[in-house]
């Protein structure tokens, strides 16, 4: 029997210098203020804020500049290595890297860097041009991804060598919390299969089960324990609204997320 292990999220609450050292790191300058939600500051290079433990999105340190536009493209991007060197330093300086667990396993984060582009139109012909530069992050744990709003890094770059978006959704230290039996890949498809053909407003609308995806959820806050816990996440396709079979022409699909453990 294959098993898989549940376990508990720990986040602190950064202290008002903490967060004044990666306020000065991006630039803004201003006065925290202190709430049962978590900690803000609000400048005039932006707002900084880091969600407290047990509320929706504990954990999350969220920046924006106001003044800078995501869509509009910017007129010299930074370059991917140095958006990335800026991001590891950043995440690294801070203290805003998980800490392993007691047994030793940590979860492995790569942090990538990227040029966007999008498509401008001057009047007479559409071009592609570089827009702003994308830094992501990739997260396994114990070789399984790890997914949602709380598992992730996103960083957005334009002309300044600081970001103007900056999302930061990661623990600060993981417990294992419970050993479970891990549900097999086919019996989660069979499952939600089952659940739509049982639908009884959706018995008419046909639907075929794709692929089915493992990963670790971080999902929002619902009650203690605040529990990472891994999730099969099935593809469903459904029939066409014109009447056609799921399959012929594509159709609606959704993604359904089914415990992986029992």
């Amino acid at each position: 029997m294959a098993t898989v292990t549940l376990f508990r999220m720990h986040h602190e609450q950064p202290s008002t210098d903490a967060l004044l050292k990666i306020a000065k790191a991006l630039g803004i300058k201003g006065e925290a203020k202190e709430s049962p939600e978590g900690l803000a500051l609000a400048g005039d290079a932006g707002v900084l804020a880091h969600a407290a433990p047990c509320t929706r999105l504990g954990g999350v340190l969220f920046y924006a500049d106001p003044s800078a536009s995501l869509a509009e493209p910017a007129k010299r991007p930074v370059a991917p290595e140095a958006a990335k060197k800026w991001a590891d330093r950043f995440l690294e300086s801070n203290g805003l890297l998980p800490k392993p667990t007691d047994d030793g396993r940590a979860a492995e984060i790569e942090i990538t860097a990227a040029l966007t582009e999008a498509v401008v139109f001057d009047g007479k012909e559409r071009k592609r041009v570089p827009a702003k530069t994308d830094v992501t992050s990739a997260i396994t744990l114990d070789g399984i991804p790890v997914i949602g709003p709380r598992a992730k890094v996103r960083m957005v770059f334009k002309d300044d060598d600081r970001p103007v978006f900056l999302h930061r959704g990661l623990w600060d230290a993981l417990e294992p919390y419970e050993e479970r039996e891990l549900v097999r890949a086919h019996d989660a498809a069979a499952a939600v299969d089952g659940l739509l053909g049982n639908r009884k407003d959706c018995r008419d609308v046909g639907h075929s089960v794709g692929d089915v995806r493992l990963a670790y959820f971080a999902r929002e806050f619902a009650g203690a324990p605040d529990l990472l816990a891994p999730y099969y996440f099935v593809d469903v396709e459904f029939k066409n609204v014109d009447g056609k079979a799921a399959g012929e022409v594509q159709g609606p699909r959704q993604t359904i997320w089914f415990p992986a453990y029992r």
